[in-house]
């Protein structure tokens, strides 16, 4: 069975004392750097890795982010990695919001070859992370020509921070942008972009309704100022979050449209309360379930049934089957853990007490099971 959900936890500690170290060893030993022969073991050592993300046309083709600023890429399900060059792209953390956040891949629809990133080009202390793309699968990146150079604020105190990358997986060129300020629309494939109006606050989700019509999408946003609907291709959004706390504030959010009428799924998690919570369109919110303090929701774009969620404490993770009717404890963080075998990994979480709460959930957007 391919494996759909993906999950990344771990440690902010080490990365400063990590890169004294080696700069430290490469002065002293300088013939570090003519070693002859060089093996890739896989990833390991200190810092945490996020925004692990699945293409929905190659399951094997596979990315996750370190904190350590290295994006790293699988091609085999995630059996063996490859850390790509620096020079190419390199990742970039808020740590500001839910634990940290750091914007996913996201994959064209039809061209599995096309992804999508966020992050800085040779030097993160010396280029600002951008919006790019990829032609190779991931190998290989360009800034997208509408983000050269970006509309949104540039990255910074005062904002920027591009936190979503969205790609109609029924209209290639209909993507939305989330970033710590609002929403950004292509409607060209990312030609250009333009900021739209009604949105406000931190993006943790998109879903577009994929029984409206191509040009003229339904689409809905969750943001830390609660959940926003847009009836006109995401030009302009009106705020959607009776049933929710006031002031609105959604930590995380995700749904799916199975492509027909009235097919949708909304889920939200009030960040007041850290409740997950059910709609079908936004018009009302409806309690699912309170049986935890959830900070992460993710799903499959196209099943409206399956949705899995985090909490903001340890590594539970849940898991519903029936749209949030119920939940249940699919990942289960005791001692030891029952239903994960991964050498340090099962001992550390169940033992050491070292680590941090799943810093990443991603559901492969076409297979959620």
């Amino acid at each position: 069975m391919p494996q759909c959900v993906f999950l990344t936890q771990g440690t902010h500690s080490f990365r400063a004392w990590m890169r004294a170290f080696a700069i430290f060893l490469l002065v002293l030993f300088p013939s570090f750097l003519h070693a002859q022969t060089w093996t890739t073991v896989g990833m390991g050592g200190g810092g945490a890795e996020y925004a692990p993300s699945i293409s929905p046309l190659n399951s094997n083709l596979r990315f996750v982010g370190c904190d350590m600023s290295g994006w790293y890429r699988s091609a085999d399900g995630g059996n063996t990695w490859n850390l790509l060059d620096f020079y190419q792209i390199s990742t970039e953390v808020d740590y500001g919001y839910n634990d940290g956040v750091m914007c996913p891949m996201a994959f064209h629809p039809t061209n599995a070859n096309i992804v999508y990133g966020f992050g800085a080009q040779q030097d993160t202390q010396l280029n600002a992370p951008n919006l790019l793309v990829s032609n190779d699968g991931g190998q290989t990146w360009s800034v997208v020509p509408g983000a050269n150079p970006a509309p949104w604020p540039a990255w910074g105190n005062t904002g920027g921070r591009v936190t979503l990358i969205y790609v109609d997986r029924g209209d290639a060129n209909f993507i939305l942008i989330g970033t710590d300020k609002g929403v950004w629309v292509s409607t060209n494939g990312g030609t250009s972009f333009s900021a739209t109006t009604g949105t406000s606050g931190y993006v943790s989700g998109f879903m577009v309704d994929q029984s409206s019509p191509v040009g003229n999408r339904t689409c809905y946003v969750g943001t830390s100022a609660g959940v926003f609907k847009s009836t006109n291709e995401g030009s302009s959004w009106t705020a959607a979050n009776t049933g929710l706390s006031t002031p609105a504030n959604v930590l995380g959010f995700t749904g799916a449209s199975t492509g027909t009428a009235g097919g949708t799924r909304l889920f939200a998690i009030d960040g007041n309360s850290n409740k997950l919570y059910t709609s079908t369109n936004a018009s009302a919110w409806t309690l699912s379930s309170s049986a935890d303090t959830f900070a992460m929701v993710a799903g499959a774009d196209n099943d409206i049934n399956t949705a899995y969620a985090t909490n903001n404490s340890n590594r539970t993770v849940w898991q519903t089957a029936n749209g949030g009717t119920s939940w249940s404890q699919v990942f289960v963080d005791v001692s030891p853990v029952a239903n994960l075998f991964d050498g340090w990994i099962d001992f550390d979480l169940s033992f050491s007490g070292w680590g941090s709460p799943v810093d990443g959930l991603g559901v492969n957007s076409a297979n959620s099971s």
